[in-house]
């Protein structure tokens, strides 16, 4: 009689973790382009707007510094700048650098502004090092 509880009990424990697995963050790129028409048709964001795009601008940004790190791990220069050029002709490279700046710039204003709630804002200025990091990295590139 043990048996059928402890069963049950695993079976629920197996079905959350699987559950909690489906919700992995990942770059939506509908998503940034419903934002990014939302801004430059000049419509205000909801606190909700603006906490997904903190978060794609999270996940932009993590890409960004993932490909660029990558290429400043290369020693030689001349290969360095091959691989940077290569880089910058990236469709998603390029995509997603636009997006960085769309939704820095916007972001930027709505902070100057006192637009985003608290933890908006403080979202925000977490990702402020890794806009530094890559403008670093690219100006190697």
């Amino acid at each position: 009689m043990k048996i059928l509880p402890r069963i049950t009990l695993f079976t629920l424990l197996a079905a959350a973790v699987f559950s909690l697995a489906g919700c992995t963050r990942s770059y939506d790129s509908a998503t940034c382009q419903r934002l990014c028409d939302k801004l430059s048709g000049g419509e205000q964001l909801t606190q909700d707007e603006y906490a997904r795009m903190i978060e794609q601008y999270d996940l932009v940004l993590e890409y960004l510094v993932q490909r660029t790190d990558s290429v400043m791990l290369i020693e030689d220069n001349m290969q360095r700048l091959d691989v940077g050029h290569r880089l910058r002709d990236d469709e998603e490279f390029n995509e997603r650098w636009q997006v960085m700046f769309d939704f820095g710039s916007a972001l930027y204003q709505a902070r100057a502004a006192g637009m985003l709630s608290d933890f908006n804002l403080n979202n925000y200025m977490e990702l402020l090092p890794y806009t530094e990091r890559i403008s670093r990295n690219m100006a190697s590139i």
